[in-house]
């Protein structure tokens, strides 16, 4: 047995009161004897994920039942934050309710064994039922790196202009990641008879704000960097392009609303506003014809993969 000493059962909370809650909770504390001490501890129906991470000393049991007649449950057992793996069990429709919660607090017990995936757990006790389904184990990999690539719009005025950005970065913890990017837009400029180019790199960091739901969440993103701003300009009476190239130092601030597709990806949409160390005007003929603004809202919309 491993040197935790407690372990924390978490159900929904409109599930506390259940006699099968509390076989499972008694299943678990005949299994694993007086040297652990089981408790029960609740999260809401409709937020799963507001369960925390076990503490020093502690490990844990987050218990989903997938349908309101218990004919199934997954099980995400966890030793630490980043070391969980995941169970899941179904029922036969004749199977005792009170039965069923003894087979799930006996599965619980797996977060106990060192090595999930190459020590088989114990024989149940012969008096309770062998569920129709065997019980499966995944272990769910920490996965701390990611990458994206989005098509991206800035807009409104003659900083107007499309193109794309790719980024990579890394979780330094479990709602703060670090990382690098690189954008490039392209854009036309009518009042001045002029294409615009703007390619940009540099560092991010990035923040999950929020998890309002198991797929959903909400961050904030900031992005510092260099900026290369270029302009040409071509007419019917210049023999050759007239360009004008500006570097720039900048930034940018966009929240995030991402959509997890799987374990491996998600959807993400990001607006958010794009400012620079200073503005450029276009002179067409010794005139300001336009001017590139300062700050400018932008637009992205893309796809991340986490490895």
């Amino acid at each position: 047995m491993p040197t935790s000493a407690a372990l924390t059962i978490w159900i929904a909370s409109s599930q506390l009161d259940l006699p099968m809650t509390e076989a499972v909770t008694r299943a678990a504390s005949e299994i694993l004897g007086p040297s652990v001490t089981v408790q029960t501890a609740t999260y809401p129906d409709a937020s799963p994920e507001l369960v925390r991470p076990p503490a020093e000393g502690e490990r844990s049991v987050r218990i989903a039942w997938e349908s309101s007649d218990f004919a199934a449950a997954h099980l995400t057992l966890c030793r630490t934050a980043r070391d969980c793996f995941e169970r899941s069990v179904a029922f036969r429709s004749d199977d005792p309710e009170l039965e069923r919660g003894h087979t799930v607090g006996f599965l619980a017990t797996a977060v106990f064994i060192e090595s999930a995936a190459s020590q088989p757990l114990p024989s149940p006790p012969k008096d309770r039922p062998t569920p129709a389904a065997p019980a499966t184990a995944t272990r769910i990999a920490a996965r701390q790196g990611s990458v994206s690539a989005a098509a991206t719009m800035a807009a409104p005025g003659a900083g107007t202009s499309m193109g794309a950005r790719l980024d990579a970065d890394y979780a330094v913890l479990d709602t703060l990641r670090i990382g690098v990017g690189l954008e490039g837009r392209f854009g036309e400029m009518s009042e001045a008879q002029a294409t615009s180019r703007i390619v940009s790199g540099g560092a991010t960091l990035g923040w999950v704000a929020a998890r309002p739901t198991r797929a959903l969440w909400l961050g904030v993103q900031l992005g510092l960097g260099v900026y290369d701003l270029s302009l040409t300009h071509l007419s019917n009476d210049d023999p050759a392009p007239d360009r004008k190239h500006r570097v720039l130092f900048g930034g940018d601030l966009s929240g995030q609303l991402a959509l997890d597709i799987n374990e491996f990806s998600a959807l993400f949409l990001e607006p958010g506003v794009e400012v620079l160390s200073g503005r450029t005007d276009i002179e067409v003929d010794g005139q300001v014809v336009a001017t590139w603004p300062v700050a400018i809202p932008i637009l992205r919309l893309g796809l991340r993969a986490a490895f």
